[in-house]
């Protein structure tokens, strides 16, 4: 008969590891209630989404969709008529990167701390920006028409939608910085 290898597991170990495992899960919400921690975390997805932002969705799946045509050539012309010192780029180049013309969207960027967890905000408008639109008709308010530089006069005008460019993502080395405070905040609890 040939020879059998036979191999002799302790379990005696188990017991501890499902303490550690419960003592783990019992620190971890407090870890993740800690305001510097939250603070952190704030940080690290603030500069995801600027990050985001001035690299034009290049780290968003997919990437964003271009500026149209139409856009960049109304915004050139409505730059031109302006004097220089009223520029939003002094030397009256217009940018053809999403969400960059003056820049507001990108300092409006922020997070808030609270009970529950953390809050990220921005501008009203790059909400719109982040998950898109659909199509809708724009209106004047207080003229009978509306004057588009370089399209004409129109009562009103029917716009296609926004396409959705996220800023506000989260990548795998995000979740790994985020995963490795957590660890150190409970790791400082122990």
């Amino acid at each position: 008969m040939p020879d059998l290898l036979t191999l002799k597991i302790n379990l005696g170990g188990l017991d501890v590891a499902q303490q550690s495992i419960s003592n783990f899960r019992a620190k971890l919400p407090r870890a993740m209630d800690q305001k510097s921690t939250k603070t952190a975390i704030g940080e690290i997805l603030v500069a995801r989404a600027r990050r985001n932002i001035k690299e034009v969705g290049m780290n968003v799946p997919g990437g964003w969709k271009p500026i149209k045509k139409t856009t960049i050539n109304t915004r050139w012309m409505l730059e031109q008529k302006k004097k220089p010192s009223k520029r939003v780029n002094k030397q009256g180049i217009v940018s053809n990167a999403p969400l960059q013309r003056t820049g507001a969207g990108l300092q409006s960027l922020n997070y808030n701390t609270t009970a529950g967890g953390l809050e990220l905000s921005a501008l009203k408008y790059m909400g719109w920006q982040h998950t898109g639109t659909k199509p809708y008709t724009i209106k004047p308010k207080t003229k009978k028409v509306l004057a588009i530089p370089g399209l004409g006069i129109f009562k009103h005008v029917n716009h296609p939608g926004l396409p959705a460019r996220p800023f506000f993502t989260v990548t795998v080395e995000d979740m790994d910085a985020i995963g490795t405070m957590v660890i150190d905040e409970i790791k400082g609890m122990i």
